[in-house]
């Protein structure tokens, strides 16, 4: 004979309340996408005691040559390059942003595959290979 149980009845709610709630909070827990404004303001912090007015002695290309480089460019030194250590901790919608904000378009990271960013960059002459901020130390 078939008996009720009574768990049965009082779980089944429950567990369809659950499952609906479950994704939704996944989707408020993504970071919203950083702005070109975030990308300022992260640069101010980051990168402008060296690149807003390099000195004699100091290797660090200016502002206005890193914004001469492409968004992937910016990306890719910042995360994998010599700069990783100035960009240490932050999300990559942040450091897209800094590249937003020095270039004035955001990467595309499908066409941004370089195997070595510092080794590209060597080699064009653009970027310089060695951290130059002050206190960092050299990547290698």
């Amino acid at each position: 004979m078939f008996t009720r149980n009574p768990w049965l009845h009082r779980g089944l709610p429950l567990a369809a309340a659950l499952a609906l709630a479950v994704p939704a909070m996944g989707r408020a827990a993504e970071p919203a996408p950083a702005s070109g404004a975030d990308g300022g303001r992260l640069y101010q912090q980051r990168c402008a005691s060296c690149h807003d007015a390099p000195n004699g002695s100091s290797r660090a290309p200016a502002k206005a040559a890193l914004a001469t480089r492409t968004p992937g460019q910016v990306f890719d030194i910042l995360t994998h390059g010599a700069m990783a250590p100035m960009a240490a901790g932050l999300r990559d919608a942040e450091v897209d942003s800094i590249a937003l904000y020095l270039t004035g378009s955001a990467p595309t990271h499908a066409a941004s595959a370089m195997k070595d960013p510092d080794e590209a960059a060597a080699s064009s002459g653009s970027f310089i290979a060695e951290a130059a901020c002050v206190g960092a130390e050299p990547v290698r």
